[in-house]
């Protein structure tokens, strides 16, 4: 004896009890322990596999048992192959009054006895075989279209037999055994033809012993039309009729949309009728049906072949590209899971719109570089993580950013986060570390230009006033003024150096000299202390210049200045004559403009043009003398001060005396032997004092 446990209250009792003590449950089905096929217990043995069940019982719960049925019903329904009936008839008749069971099991028989008979009739080739088929349709009953089909093949069994008859009727002649022959198979066609009277002539010779009953003319026309009619009974069923038969199976099968069946049924069609188009077009379906099964079952390249053969059939074409990037998704999720992260990123990349590849990519990118970190390759797995974006992935790179803060290591800093310019905190760590590393050697430049893009991190905000400051002094050193007046000019430095505004001035000096802004840099020296030094640049020495004598009056010179005066004039004179026009007034638009720049040895650089008026055509009458506005231009390089006259060119020279420029223009024209004309002019520019 055994315990089992009740399949509906868990509770443990005797196999040998019939009913669970605890519950009641009285089981109607057991489980074979061979096949697992559920039977009803009062079967003593099982209808699938043939064992025999013994004393103990594997009980099967309600649940189960309605289970195993459903399962059943719908194999009945999708099955069109008569071999694997065979289980389902033994497993229904294992089951045996269960619901429906019983109509199921007839329907089934039916169905299988069907199916029999149509596998039957397309390799006919005798009365034995169409007779077989014949049986098939007569045990299938009112199935589908059973009893059309069981009129053709007893016809066509028919003529066939009777043929075969016919043959042995000639050459009976007084053989008894021949003779019971031809009355068993006369008798089995009935009323076909001149069957009776052939059994019936037959029966006679048999009961009086005459044989010559049976010669018969060979060439009787009624035989040969029983042959004729015979064989072209044949020959419509198996040319017409049958492929008729196929044509329609095939048709309901297509538009039931099992493809499979519908090319099986079009091509036992042929070609009758519109079965080849109709075959053609269901071989399509069933390529792109099968293409649709493969890739639901994840054989993407197998499923681009069908979806190819399916040419332009429904949606075919982006099948294929769906198939393509889902096989490139498939293999890259599977060499991820391998560790083989660049193959699979490599794949990604073929589909990167499809499904969830964005968020795989960066589980890949993460993956791949937390093994890089810990390999020691810190700056590769450092891009990796970058480029996974995720918040994982920056707490790992901050974390690891803030260790190496705190353990002062800085070599690993600017090893790990080097390079990672798109991302704001790993070029902070970056930068504090280029930042720190060029402070501890003293390299100011370097250290502020670092440390001023990393504010918040270590001591970046502590030190950068000291880098910032002594950066500004490398500049000075190196002549780059416009940096160091940027440095001084910073109000954390101002904060920490009394000097720093001094120096912003001495440095902004320095810069607007250098783009010939002479008065700005004189201006700005004016206000440098008389006392402020430092070691890597001559201060004193450079303001003793541009506050110099020399420098005041280079200040005065800078700039534009209007003329205030002009003696302009042209004098027509001959051998015996002259005559001539004067300009009385101050023609507008004449000045003088300089730029000037100081040299580092205390000389001057001066650039300028200066404008004026004169005239150039003269008549005897006065209204048609004419003039233009002429332009001289004037360029001196190292010089103390300007001097007291510079020649423009041979016909203008510029004096400077008393504060005032004067330019003086003469130009003779020989006109004629016996007269010239001589253009003068006279320009004063009185400087603002």
């Amino acid at each position: 004896m055994a315990l089992i446990k009740c399949v509906e209250c868990g509770k443990e009792y005797s196999s040998t009890v019939k009913t669970c003590p605890n519950c009641g449950f009285v089981p109607s089905f057991r489980k074979c322990a061979d096949c697992d096929c559920i039977s009803s217990v009062k079967r003593g043995y099982c209808a699938f596999c043939g064992a025999v069940f013994d004393s103990d019982l594997i009980p099967v719960s309600s649940e189960e048992t309605e289970e195993y049925y459903q399962t059943l019903k719908a194999s009945l329904n999708s099955s069109q192959d008569a071999d694997s009936y065979d289980g389902i008839l033994r497993a229904l008749a294992s089951m045996e009054d269960y619901k429906d069971c019983p109509a199921l099991l007839k329907e089934a028989e039916k169905k299988s006895n069907y199916l029999r008979a149509i596998a039957l009739m397309d390799d006919c080739q005798s009365a034995t075989d169409w007779k077989k088929a014949r049986d098939g349709f007569a045990a299938a009953g009112d199935y589908e279209d059973s009893k059309e089909l069981y009129a053709s093949c007893d016809e066509s069994f028919k003529e066939l037999r009777y043929a075969e008859l016919d043959e042995l009727y000639k050459e009976a002649g007084s053989d008894k055994e021949k003779l019971k022959e031809l009355v068993s198979g006369y008798g089995e066609l009935g009323d076909y033809s001149d069957s009776p009277k052939r059994l019936t002539d037959i029966k006679k010779a048999l009961n009086s012993g005459r044989n010559k009953v049976l010669k018969i003319t060979i060439g009787s026309v009624a035989g040969v039309a029983i042959l004729i009619g015979g064989f072209i009974g044949i020959r419509y069923l198996v040319t017409v009729g049958l492929p008729k038969h196929h044509l329609e199976k095939g048709i309901e099968a297509y538009e039931a949309q099992d493809y499979a069946l519908a090319v099986d049924e079009l091509t036992r069609a042929g070609s009758y009728d519109t079965a080849p188009k109709h075959l053609e077009e269901a071989q399509i379906a069933l390529h792109y049906q099968t293409g649709d099964q493969l890739f639901n079952s994840g054989d993407y390249q197998a499923a681009i072949e069908e979806f190819t053969q399916a040419g332009e059939y429904l949606d075919s074409q982006d099948r294929i590209e769906t198939c393509t990037l889902a096989s490139h998704y498939v293999a890259g999720v599977s060499l991820m899971e391998e560790g083989s992260y660049e193959q699979a990123l490599a794949e990604f990349d073929q589909c990167p719109r499809y499904e969830d590849t964005e968020d795989k990519v960066a589980e890949a990118n993460y993956q791949w570089g937390m093994e890089l970190i810990n390999a020691g390759e810190l700056n590769e797995g450092a891009k990796l993580l970058d480029e996974s974006g995720t918040d994982e992935a920056s707490d790992v790179l901050k974390s690891m950013g803030e260790e190496f803060v705190e353990q002062k290591d800085y070599e690993s800093l600017v090893t790990m986060f080097r390079n990672i310019y798109d991302n704001s905190f790993c070029n902070s760590y970056y930068c504090y570390g280029q930042g720190m590393l060029a402070y501890n050697d003293q390299d100011y430049t370097t250290a502020e230009y670092n440390l001023n893009r990393c504010s918040g991190i270590g001591q970046a905000d502590e030190l950068y006033p000291e880098c910032a400051y002594n950066a500004g002094l490398e500049s000075m050193a190196s002549g780059e003024f416009g940096n160091a007046d940027l440095l001084f000019s910073k109000s954390e430095v101002q904060a920490k150096y009394a000097d720093a505004q001094a120096l912003e001035h001495v440095c902004h000096a320095e810069f607007l000299n250098s783009i010939n802004d002479f008065p700005g840099a004189y201006e700005e020296y004016a206000q440098v202390p008389e006392d402020l030094e430092v070691d890597c640049f001559d201060i004193q020495g450079r303001r003793s210049m541009f506050t110099s004598d020399a420098a005041r009056t280079a200040y005065m010179i800078c700039g534009e200045h209007e003329a205030t005066s002009n003696d302009t004039s042209v004098l027509d004179k001959g051998t015996y004559y002259q005559d001539g026009w004067e300009l009385t007034y101050v023609y507008p638009g004449q000045s003088i403009e300089f730029s000037v720049k100081m040299n580092d040895d205390g000389t001057f650089d001066y650039t300028g043009t200066v404008t004026y008026y004169a005239f150039t055509e003269y008549s005897i009458i006065s209204d048609y003398t004419e003039g233009e506005i002429m332009y001289g231009f004037i360029d001196l390089s190292h010089v103390k001060k300007f001097p007291k006259e510079y020649e423009i060119d041979s016909d203008t020279t510029l004096t400077f005396k008393d504060n005032k420029f004067t330019l003086h223009y003469k130009y003779v024209d020989h006109y004629a032997i016996s007269f010239k004309y001589i253009y003068e002019s006279k320009v004063v520019y009185k400087l603002d004092q």
